[in-house]
Parts: structure tokens; sequence; C-alpha cells
């Protein structure tokens, strides 16, 4: 009974990195992975690296424990030094973090880069040509990446759910 306890206990206390920067119609679809990781760890705590472009949307997701912004534009459209500094400065950030899990939202390889200095016990993506690890074009995203947290292709029988979003709306905008 101890031991069961003890696993339990273990269970509630993941701590899963996404990165996830933009644009807002994936993130979006990402945040599915978000309600499958309540599901298959209870608990766990959720930390988001994002773009200064959707940095509000994960911000009004109350799931979300903590949030790493990066700026995403010269990161991927700034000149070499940009692009540097944005990767450095997470190096930074992350330099000697423990995660129990990594998820690495992207096909292209590089955005693993990021989180280079972070120490994660596992580490998931969509790099690589095996079934498993590939978006599979032509499929609902959103269930493409809850597959990230299951690591079952069972996409036909699943329904995607989203996080409560907290939206509050801008005291500049008027309605009419």
């Amino acid at each position: 009974l101890n031991n069961v306890k003890h696993s339990m206990k273990n269970k509630s206390k993941k701590k899963i990195l996404i990165v996830k920067l933009g644009a807002i119609g994936d993130v979006v679809m990402s945040l599915a992975m978000i309600n499958e990781i309540d599901k298959k760890y209870p608990g766990a705590r959720i930390t988001w690296m994002a773009g200064k472009t959707v940095e509000s949307l994960i911000n009004s997701i109350p799931r979300i424990d903590e949030a790493i912004i990066i700026n995403d534009s010269d990161l991927l459209t700034g000149n070499p030094v940009k692009k540097f500094i944005e990767l450095f400065k997470m190096w930074i950030k992350l330099l000697g973090k423990r995660y129990d899990l990594i998820i690495t939202a992207y096909k292209d390889k590089r955005y693993k880069l990021l989180t280079l200095t972070a120490l994660g016990k596992v580490r998931k993506d969509f790099v690589g040509k095996a079934r498993q690890t590939t978006l599979t074009h032509g499929r609902y995203h959103a269930l493409e990446y809850i597959r990230l947290i299951n690591d079952v292709d069972d996409w036909q029988m699943r329904a995607a759910t989203f996080p409560e979003c907290n939206i509050i709306p801008s005291p500049n905008l008027r309605s009419e």
C-alpha cells in the first residue's frame, strides 16, 4: 500500500515543459495537451515556453503554472546576433532546471536547441521518420499533440478537449 501511495504521490508532482511558441492557431490546437496531461499526470506542474505573439493567450490559461516568454520575432526572423541572444536567454533561464517531461511540439529539430540546458528525464517531439514521432499531414492537429502525451496512435477514437481560458476583454474595446 505504501508503494502505491508513493507512486501516486510522485505521479502528481510531475514537472512538464512544453515548447510551442506560435502561430496562434497552432498554439490553440496544442492546448489540447493540457487536458491530456491532467488525465495522465494529475496535479502536474506545467511550464509553457511561448512567444510574445501568444503571451496573452498562454497567460489566460489558469492551468499553466508558469509561462516562459521568448521574443519569437527576434528568434525566428532576426539577424544572427538577435537569434543567438534569444537562444542564449533561454539557455540561461533553463540552466539546470529539471523536468520529468519536455515536449517540443515541432517537426523542426532546431527547436530542441531551446531546451538544451534543461534537464529532462523524457523528451518528446515530432522529429523523425517513425509514425510515433511525426506529425501526420491532414490529421486534426489537436489530436496529434495529444499523441505526444499518450504515445498511442488512437486518433480515430479520441475527441480533443481544451482547457479553461480566462480572457479579460480589453478596456479599449467598445461594444456598440
